[in-house]
């Protein structure tokens, strides 16, 4: 007979048998920002966001997500908001005194092709 392992609620307490994930009402937080939830790791790896969580970051089925492990956690960030961040920073690192990063780069190559063609 295989025993089902019961998992944990958020306050530690194992979860009351015979409820359904969506039964539990940790599952339903109304801020998904506010409340860990537990998630079961799947077969292949594959882990569900609680519909909560990904109502509130507007996630829909095929979203890409960055993953990464930081120290002992795992962090999913949706692909619009990393890529966000990477032209925040960018935005932040340009100025109006360095003149743009594509003419420079431009530029650049334009020298290569001429040092090429010299045959340096």
């Amino acid at each position: 007979m295989s025993r089902q392992s019961k998992r944990p609620s958020p306050d530690n307490r194992p979860s009351e048998p015979g409820l359904s994930d969506a039964e539990l009402p940790y599952e339903q937080a109304t801020s998904p920002e506010s409340k860990p939830v537990w998630v079961k790791l799947g077969p292949g790896g594959r882990i569900v966001i609680p519909a909560t969580m990904r109502k509130a970051l507007g996630l829909g089925e095929g979203a890409y997500l960055q993953v990464r492990v930081h120290g002992e956690e795992l962090h999913a960030v949706p692909q619009e908001i990393a890529l966000r961040r990477v032209q925040d920073f960018v935005a932040e690192r340009a100025s109006d005194d360095e003149g743009s990063w594509v003419d420079a780069l431009l530029e650049e190559r334009r020298r290569e092709v001429e040092r090429e063609e010299r045959g340096e």
